[in-house]
């Protein structure tokens, strides 16, 4: 067992993700008390947090944790705060923001990286001396940016748990596996599925209704239903907003699926729709109306959801999610249970995204949905920004195609593309197109726009040129480089693809110039296309989506 240390970290859920992903058992505490009374403690981690440690107001633990006699790894503000403890001093440094080159040196817990790494900073206090330490890395800002003291005691002044730091993973498993002797746990795929099946017969006792997507998550919760024999009703409400490779639904013989054609009745809705947040509520009312109506037809008793670990970690800051039995019971999903009565079953609860597509290929689901991109419930309607049109909503799913068949030989988290108004004006960095989209500035959600640029530079030049701009402007939340086009008439296509773990943090894609080149050449022959780009901005500032 490793114990997480909360510093009210914005991360913290993140660090448990990543153990648990490992096949580590960790557990989230608050305060020394807490942490002396957790059995066969292996390793402890002090979190990130918003403090300094020299501020009254700063959260810090007990020095007894020293006398436990186990491993710890401080990262950010925890790595500050065991310098403190131990008597080094830490003050105002020179901030550092964003991608930062990092030299590590030669120890345990950076085997396997490389002479220099791309890490995630984000700090203003730097660790100035430790005593009895050793500098184990340093960066061009930041000498003492990790260091170990005696045998097993460890801090780093970025962040390994974030997708930005790209091999923050090899830092994980060397902590876990090598320095605290941890023993990953080993998931058999085939007892869960007896497991799950048996506790779904034991646990649904009457009519279910599941809302079928055709992402890998709703089709993994069907396939369970369906070897579990209860009595489940599949629809698959079609709001016409999905695109061409989701209408395998329409006629699969994997399911008896109920197909609901409600596209006209969304289009009509959404069309003249111009605020994301309005879209979205329309789209998720409709969807519930569709779905009331098919619920009460059958007389559902149970709503089965695809429901995953990440999800839940997320909601509760990585509260613990284990529990007795597989499933869950409760009442949580836009009202519409409630209203109905009925109970929510989430046979995935436990699961992380790795372990659903295991899970779906051992229950012979093929690899085109095993594989399948993650896709937000709305479809395209919030992937075409300013009003939407029959032309380009058809636009869109012909461009999507392209990219995902372009893009689909890499093994990239996530790729799509999306449609903006090209309309803005020309500043001093490049063109600011004048169409709002939703960042995340300071933990907080807000609109911004997306600055178009003309620069042709190394990747990691490019991630710290978006790093650099991004927090220079308050008012910019993209940052998007020109592949071809013009700027300031007809439609602009935005191209993104990501590197993540778990989709709250997310890094692009080094996608070549030349498949991004090819993708423009065929999506220029679109009529109302004038300009293709592909983002580079990472999340933060930037979600994953425009809006």
């Amino acid at each position: 067992m490793i114990a997480i240390i909360d510093f009210h970290g914005q991360y913290v859920h993140v660090i448990r993700n990543r153990l648990a992903e490992l096949g580590v058992e960790a557990i989230n505490v608050k305060n020394f008390e807490e942490l002396e009374k957790i059995p066969n403690l292996k390793g402890i981690i002090l979190s990130g947090g918003p403090y300094s440690v020299y501020e009254e107001k700063a959260k810090k633990i007990d020095k007894r944790i020293f006398d436990l006699k186990v491993p710890i790894l401080g990262i950010c503000y925890g790595h500050q705060l065991i310098a403190y403890l131990l008597g080094g001093e830490v003050k105002k440094g020179t901030p550092e923001f964003g991608f930062t080159l990092f030299y590590p040196k030669e120890d345990v817990l950076f085997e396997g990286l490389g002479q220099e790494e791309i890490v995630w900073m984000s700090h203003r206090d730097t660790v100035f001396s430790i005593p009895g330490g050793e500098i184990i890395g340093s960066t061009e800002k930041c000498k003492i940016a990790a260091f170990r003291v005696g045998k097993n005691i460890y801090g780093v002044q970025f962040h390994p748990e974030v997708s930005h730091t790209i091999n923050g993973d090899i830092i994980f498993k060397n902590f876990a596996f090598k320095i605290c002797s941890e023993e990953p746990k080993k998931w058999d795929v085939r007892q869960y599925i007896d497991q799950i099946t048996e506790e779904l017969q034991r646990t649904v006792k009457g009519p279910a209704i599941l809302a079928l997507s055709g992402g890998v998550d709703s089709t993994t919760c069907a396939a369970l239903a369906q070897k579990a024999g209860i009595d489940v009703h599949i629809v698959y409400i079609d709001h016409g907003f999905m695109r061409y490779e989701d209408e395998w639904v329409k006629d699969t013989d994997l399911f008896d699926v109920t197909y609901i054609d409600a596209s006209k009745a969304f289009f009509e809705a959404v069309k003249d729709v111009l605020d994301p947040d309005e879209r979205r509520r329309i789209i998720g009312k409709l969807f519930i109306e569709f779905f009331e109506k098919e619920a009460r037809k059958i007389g559902a008793k149970y709503l089965i959801q695809g429901t995953i670990a990440p999800d839940v970690i997320e909601s509760t800051r990585g509260d613990d999610v284990s529990g007795p039995g597989f499933i869950k019971l409760h009442h949580n999903v836009g009202g519409l249970p409630e209203k109905l009565g009925m109970k929510v079953v989430e046979p995935l609860r436990p699961l992380f995204k790795y372990q659903v597509r295991i899970l779906a290929k051992e229950l012979g689901l093929p690899d085109f949905i095993v594989n399948r991109q993650p896709f937000p419930g709305p479809g395209l309607a919030i992937r075409i920004l300013g009003k939407i049109t029959q032309q380009r909503l058809k636009t869109l799913k012909e461009i999507t195609d392209v990219v995902s068949k372009t893009l689909g030989k890499y093994n990239y988290s996530q790729y799509f593309a999306s449609l903006i108004p090209n309309r803005g004006n020309f500043v001093k960095k490049g063109f600011l197109f004048d169409v709002l989209t939703i960042g995340v500035k300071g933990d907080s959600r807000v609109f911004g726009k997306i600055l178009g640029i003309d620069v042709d530079d190394t990747y990691f030049n490019l991630l710290r040129l978006q790093s650099h701009l991004t927090s220079l402007y308050p008012e910019i939340t993209r940052v998007v480089t020109r592949i071809t086009g013009d700027y300031g008439k007809g439609d602009a296509v935005i191209i993104r693809a990501v590197l993540t773990k778990d989709f709250m943090t997310a890094t692009p894609a080094n996608v070549p110039r030349k498949d991004l080149e090819k993708i423009a050449e065929i999506v220029m022959q679109q009529k109302i296309v004038k300009y293709v780009g592909y983002e580079i901005t990472t999340k933060p500032p930037s979600t994953i989506e425009l809006i």
